[in-house]
């Protein structure tokens, strides 16, 4: 219904653009200055200090991270992904790890992409803020957008993170359009390029990229530009192209396009729709939740209410109100419970809470002071929530305490990983069962075959995986086997892992590593 109306709006006012140039800044007026881009480098710093790549990070990386951190260190040992490590993400994740494995002097150059990341993200929100208000409103829009960032990152290395500076670039471009200033095509190339890119970090990911394509298309049909539109098209193909053709190149090299595809693409989505636990309706209270709590679920809600009363600015409002609706879909019908998912939603959340404050701003200076006093107080419970910006300031200082030092299972991994290291070669492999990918990051050893650590299936689902994963302990036994012991006191969830439990009994033995509290069971081929 919503993308019904969005459509029948653009056709409605797509003669009238030049229009809508009155109801926004004008496009120069959300330029940035060296000092911004300065301001917004310092806050990218301080924000890095709550990142697992943080020099000062002592705290391993959660599951996630050191996944990717794994695939990044196993491509610089040279090894394919898909082919070696096999995990659902898209190359671009990937690459982007490899490159960040790398030290930079004392720093890894991970670190150095997060800053860029953070800041460009930034950059992008504040110019996608200034096309509705001024300088002071849209920098609180953006302070707020960046807690949030802070919040949901979970440590950073994720693949919403990376595909955040995409997104606030290409709705800032989407917006130069739409509202007439913007009429070269080459920024087109942009778009398609940063839409390809977030494709390839995880596919669910280009709601933003598929609301744009039919907004164009419309508009221009509507308008009869037929060459505009092809050259528009042709635009956004090379930008596409130059993400495409390296990584085509990439997997005919290697022989690894066929599994390349099937990672990214097929059971990408098989795994979304196959392995869902959380309803639908848990799903929209955790994500309205979760909003509400950064003062962005009103604001959003806002951007519908500017669509439906003002007809001669729908263009603008429909489009961003189908670009959260679609987006956040996306989300919703992943049905996992990852905040994480919600920072492709942040761009949307800042614009929506910079539009409502500056349309209260306009309104409370019409009234009278106790009014104003009143209905002050009513906006900052609103627009703030559970002062979720306030307890962001205060889990910043957390966080970083936190990551700062070490825990007593981090303590466990690192020891386990020094005994391997010490007791193998770089020949050797290794396995840990159904958990993170640190010790292997931390040993400087990999497993002995692709599925490290498994993804959160059920084995029986994917009887080809489970074959692979069995055959790999005969013909391919690991130099030590690594478990939590609370898995060994449940029953085994798949006959893979019944199987593996067999091999283990008769060609392992358990071991004791000075230091280690049991935690964990290691078991060293005989």
């Amino acid at each position: 219904m919503a993308l019904a109306k969005y459509l029948l709006a653009i056709i409605m006012v797509s003669d009238s653009m030049g229009a809508l140039s009155d109801m926004l800044n004008r496009h120069q007026n959300t330029r940035v200055t060296s000092l911004e881009i300065v301001f917004f480098c310092v806050l990218a710093v301080l924000l890095s200090l709550t990142l697992y790549s943080s020099p000062i990070a002592k705290l391993l990386p959660t599951h996630d991270q050191s996944m990717f951190v794994y695939f990044g260190n196993a491509i610089d040992a040279g090894k394919i992904p898909y082919v070696d490590m096999f995990d659902h993400k898209g190359p671009i994740l990937w690459l982007i790890n490899a490159l960040g494995w790398l030290r930079l002097g004392p720093v890894r150059v991970l670190w150095l992409i997060e800053i860029a990341v953070i800041t460009i993200s930034c950059i992008y929100m504040f110019k996608l803020s200034l096309y509705f208000a001024n300088r002071a409103t849209s920098l609180v829009a953006t302070l707020v957008g960046l807690l949030m960032l802070m919040r949901f990152s979970i440590g950073g290395n994720i693949s919403e993170e990376y595909a955040l500076p995409c997104i606030a670039m290409t709705l800032y471009l989407m917006l130069s359009y739409l509202t007439g200033e913007e009429a070269r095509v080459w920024p087109f190339v942009i778009f398609g390029l940063t839409g390809t890119a977030v494709f390839f970090i995880r596919p669910n990911m280009v709601g933003l990229w598929v609301v744009s394509v039919i907004t164009v298309i419309v508009v221009e049909v509507g308008k009869h530009r037929w060459s505009r539109l092809l050259r528009l098209a042709m635009a956004t193909l090379i930008g596409a192209l130059i993400i495409i053709v390296p990584l085509l190149l990439y997997g005919l090299l290697t022989h690894s396009l066929a599994e390349m595809i099937y990672g990214t693409i097929t059971f990408n989505l098989r795994y979304v729709a196959a392995e869902n636990k959380v309803s639908i309706l848990k799903m929209l209270i955790f994500v309205a939740g979760t909003f509400f709590m950064y003062g962005a679920i009103i604001p959003q809600i806002y951007l519908i209410v500017k669509a439906v009363r003002h007809p001669r600015q729908r263009l603008i409002w429909w489009f961003l109100v189908a670009v959260g609706i679609v987006n956040a879909m996306t989300v919703i019908v992943s049905r996992r419970m990852y905040s994480h998912y919600l920072i492709t939603q942040i761009p949307i959340a800042v614009i929506g809470l910079v539009v409502l404050i500056r349309d209260a701003n306009a309104w409370l200076s019409t009234k009278r002071h106790w009014q104003q006093n009143m209905l002050t107080a009513l906006m900052i419970w609103l627009v703030i929530g559970g002062l979720g910006p306030v307890l962001g300031i205060g889990e910043f200082a957390h966080k970083s305490i936190q990551l700062s030092r070490t825990r007593p299972i981090s303590n466990q991994e690192r020891l386990i990983a020094a005994y391997i290291r010490k007791h193998t070669s770089s020949k050797d492999t290794i396995y840990a069962w159904r958990y993170d990918a640190n010790i292997y990051n931390l040993s400087g050893r990999f497993a002995n075959n692709p599925y490290f650590t498994l993804p959160s299936i059920d084995l029986a689902n994917y009887p080809t995986i489970e074959h692979r994963l069995v055959m790999a302990f005969t013909s391919d036994q690991p130099a030590y086997f690594i478990a939590k012991r609370s898995l060994f006191v449940k029953p085994a969830q798949s006959d893979a892992e019944k199987q593996i439990r067999k091999i283990i009994q008769s060609d392992y033995q358990a071991i004791n590593i000075r230091g280690t509290d049991g935690t964990f069971k290691v078991f060293q081929l005989k």
